[in-house]
């Protein structure tokens, strides 16, 4: 008999929460990116993207991205 597990499982499996977590940001990054673009309901404004590129950044840990 074949058992499937949740991607949860497998991912706690390979990854550690740290990793797990840091995935977890880029992806709402990303999206939060993406849906500004895609719906018109939501704008966000120049200085909100910066903070959020910023924000990212710095769970990164980069000081300063490259196309500054």
């Amino acid at each position: 008999m074949k058992m499937s597990r949740s991607w949860e499982d497998v991912e706690k499996e390979l990854f550690t929460p740290e990793e797990i977590q840091e995935s977890e940001f880029k992806a709402r990054f990303l999206d939060t990116i993406l849906k500004s673009y895609d719906n018109s309901d939501l704008k966000i404004s120049r200085e909100r993207l910066a903070e959020i590129t910023i924000e990212f950044l710095e769970h990164l840990k980069i000081k300063e991205p490259a196309f500054v």
